[in-house]
Order: C-alpha cells, then structure tokens, then sequence
C-alpha cells in the first residue's frame, strides 16, 4: 500500500468516526435533502466533491505533510455542533459536519493538498439545506412579475400579495410556485460549471448571475402560462400542465440554457501537468493529534446525556382567565373557538376568546415544560393552521413590539376571511426577541444544566378592516392584558424551577 492510499484510509477511517458520533445530525441531513424536493440538489453535491478531489489527486503530488491545525480546529468546530444541538439549530449542526470533514482533511493531507482543493472542499457547502427564507421574497418576484404580464397583456385580474384572481378563479403563487427547486439546482450547477469552464473571473460572475437570473425568469415564464391555460381552460387542467410539462422537463431546459451558455464563452484551457509519483517528504503516517478525532465522540456522549436530564413533563392548572370587563372587553364562553391556530405537542393549552363591540380577539397559549423532542415551542406555521386557513404570503407584514415584547406577525386567509396573527416565544424565564432567540436560550439553557421551560403566545384578531386598524386593535388589547397574564405563574414565578409536578 503506496503512502497515499494510506493517507486515504486514515482520512476515510476519521471520517466514518465522525459520521457515526454525529450520526442524528447525519440522518436529520439525509432526511431532508431526500424527502424536501427543494433540497434533492444537495445529493449531487458530495459527489461531485469528490470526483473533483479524485480528479485533482491524479497526479500525485499535491500532498503534503498532515496539519496539526486541521485536528486543533476539530475543537472550536465540535463546540459549534454542541450549541446547534442543544438549540435545536439543524443548520449549525449541518455546517459543523461540512467544517469537520473539511478539518479532517486538513489534518490528514496538509495545507498543500487543501489549497490545490480549496473549491471541491468549499462546493461542499452547498449541501447544507439553507436558504428557506428566499421563498417569501421569490413568491413576491415572481407575483410582481407575473401581474406585470398580465397587465402588459391586457389580461382582468385582481390581485392582493400573491393571491391572483382571474375570470373563471383565485390562484394563489404558492411557496411551490416560487422557483426555489429552480433556482437552487440552477445556482449549484453555475457554480460547478464556474469552476469547471471558465478561468475569468469577470466571466464567472457572469456565468453566477445567469444562473440566478434564467430560473427566475423561467419561473415567471412559467407561472403566466400556466394562468393563460387556466383561464383558457380550467384550473384542473392548467395544474395538470403544470405538473407534468413544467417539471423536470422544464428544469431540464434551464439547466440546458445554463450549459449552453458555459459551452460557448468557456476559456478553460487543458493544462499538460507532469504526473509525479514520488511523495514528499513527512507525507502521511499516523499522529498523536489525530486522536482529538475522539471529541466529536465525547461531545455526542455529553449532549446524549444531557438530552436525557429533566425530562419531567409538567403538571400545572390552567388558572382563570384574565378579565377586565369595565375595559370593554368581555370573555366569550368556551364554546366560541377560534378555529384558526392551534399548537401541536403541548404539555398544557389554553384558549380564550374576547370581544369588544364588533371585534373578537383569541389568544393561544401552549406550555412546553420541558422543550423536548416532538414537543418543540418554536413550530412551522403550517403545522398549527385549522380548517383551512392558509398563510397570506406577500402581505406587508413586519415584526411588532408592544410594551416591550417583540411580536412575528402573519396575516392569514380562506377565502374571503382575513386574521391578523402575532406570535410571541417565553422562553428560559423570559420573552424572547422572536424565534431564533427562543431557541438560542433554550439552547443555552440545557448546555448550562437548567430546563428548558418555554410557552408561546398566539393573538387573533378577525380583521374588519385593514393591516393597519387590526394592529392598533391588537396593541390596544395587548395594552389591557398583557401578555403574562396568559403565561403559567410557575414560569414567571420560579423561572421553571417550580414548574413540575411530580
């Protein structure tokens, strides 16, 4: 066995250790790309890695002695693993794994092969299920965009956000409509083809911006084609031309365009390398730093741990609702629901309704004491809608601050019904500033030893009038009850100490 097929078992010894410490992380990444279709890119992605190091590895003299710094920086990286963990942050414990194997690399090959690798290692990256929050803005493009072609066109419509109403229905430019399958395989594959076809820079910024710009305009392409079927035919019919002819075909065509494109501008030259089979010296062999491979292990063992201290679920009463009738509003009766939000996995719920004159206010209240494996506080939106309602995507709505609680606001719909929502994260003995908040002190909380207590609050208002009369409608509530007076009185008592009974 030559130096370098050596050198190649270590590196793919140490990084099945580290697959199997950090293996939830693995499978919850495996998960994803492979049953969310706006992630299947990334399993492409590892291997074309691969192939690009193989290909770089062919004429053997890239590699030079292993790094210490490569297993040093196995340290600071495994920390972050351990904060994406207790937070629940899928996404840094994903880019964690991708920095560990590239760490690994490191260690085991020497800076001389990491920077002849440095794109197939940074191509990496691109395996990491990121960018979810391009889905609101894309919906909002691609509906911009679609209305300006109906209007050019001379097409009736009405239009509110991305609901879109023609003669013969409502459609509405849905998160699928967006374009972000599209733009994601379209974006990963510019970039290989920056890589692999052209040696400017000008030239690759060029190729980068195409591979944004087509699928975007592709997308509107598609969607304004598929309304003119629509509205030509009907809407089964448009959603079954959608379905098939604008699937993978369409895509294909994109993707067609952007190859096309690399094919014709490319300026890569074949380069005659001198095959070198002699290694340098000190290349390969085991070292005693190689054994830090071992921290990813114990940190599993921590957090696996520490996964399973103060578990307890909780026990509370659900106490009486907060009253204040001389303000004007008056509690409805336990029959009057809301039927519009509804928190999944709870430990304990509440649910009041108010009016005041011709307006109704519900209020939502899920304790998750502990926060806990399929009993989360921070939860999709898509996971609590009832009876229909839908997120109003495009709507102008920004993030609220009443008497110093910060509010994520959402308006939703059905039909011709309108509910103005705000939402609000107690977590660790306090409200926190939104969701990412919320899970950064649960997070820290189960690192420091103490449990991670939390409630979300939901308020609706039916919305009579505008987004600007149901917010002042919504603060003026929130002024008379305060969002504690919802909250259990062990959390904001004791901090969670006292939370549990046993």
């Amino acid at each position: 066995m030559t130096v370098m097929q050596k050198t190649c078992a270590l590196f793919a010894l140490m990084v099945s250790i580290l697959l199997v410490a950090w293996w939830p992380s693995v499978l919850h990444l495996l998960d994803i790309v492979w049953n969310v279709d706006v992630y299947s890119h990334a399993l492409i992605v590892p291997f074309a890695s691969i192939w690009l190091v193989w290909r770089n590895f062919e004429d053997g003299g890239h590699v030079g002695p292993p790094s210490v710094w490569g297993a040093v920086a196995l340290v600071p990286i495994t920390l972050l693993w351990m904060v994406g963990s207790a937070m629940e942050a899928g996404i840094l414990q994903h880019l964690a794994l991708v920095l560990a194997v590239q760490s690994l690399f490191l260690a085991c090959f020497g800076w001389q092969a990491m920077k002849r690798n440095l794109f197939p290692l940074a191509f990496l990256f691109l395996v990491i299920p990121f960018g979810g929050g391009f889905v609101v803005p894309l919906q909002r493009i691609t509906a911009d965009m679609v209305i300006f072609l109906l209007q050019v066109t001379g097409v009736e419509f009405q239009a509110e956000g991305v609901l879109i109403e023609l003669s013969n229905g409502l459609y509405e430019i849905a998160a699928a409509c967006a374009g972000l399958k599209f733009l994601f395989t379209s974006v990963v594959t510019g970039v290989l083809l920056c890589y692999l076809a052209f040696e400017s820079w000008t030239r690759r910024l060029v190729m980068l911006f195409a591979s944004v710009l087509v699928p975007i305009l592709a997308n509107t392409g598609r969607v304004y084609t598929t309304l003119l079927i629509a509205e030509a035919t009907d809407q089964d019919f448009a959603k079954s031309i959608d379905h098939v002819v604008y699937g993978w075909v369409f895509l294909s065509f994109v993707l067609f365009i952007l190859i096309a494109i690399a094919y014709r501008f490319s300026d890569r030259r074949e380069e005659a390398t001198a095959v070198s089979r002699s290694a340098p010296s000190g290349v390969g062999g085991v070292r005693a730093w190689h054994a830090l491979i071992f921290v990813p292990i114990v940190a599993a063992i921590w957090m696996n741990q520490s996964a399973q201290t103060g578990t307890t679920v909780c026990n509370t009463e659900s106490g009486p609702p907060p009253m204040c009738e001389e303000c004007g509003y008056r509690l409805l009766p336990a029959t009057h629901t809301q039927g519009v939000y509804q928190f999944e996995g709870t430990d304990a719920d509440k649910h009041f309704m108010y009016r005041r004159g011709g307006e109704r206010f519900s209020v939502i209240a899920g304790l998750f004491a502990p926060d806990r494996e399929n009993h989360r506080v921070i939860q999709a939106t898509y996971r609590g809608l009832q009876d229909d309602w839908l997120v109003l995507d495009g709507a102008d709505v920004a993030n609220q601050t009443v008497g110093g609680v910060q509010y994520n606001e959402m308006v939703m719909w059905r039909g011709n019904d309108r509910a103005l929502v705000w939402r609000a994260y107690f977590a660790d003995g306090q409200f926190a500033k939104g969701a990412s908040d919320a899970k950064l002190r649960l997070g820290m909380a189960r690192l420091a030893g103490r449990r991670p207590d939390a409630a979300a609050l939901v308020f609706i208002h039916d919305m009579t009038g505008g987004l600007e009369e149901g917010r002042a409608e919504l603060e003026k509530f929130l002024s008379t009850f305060p969002p504690d007076r919802f909250l259990w009185s062990e959390l904001t008592t004791a901090k969670g100490e006292t939370v549990c009974a046993e």
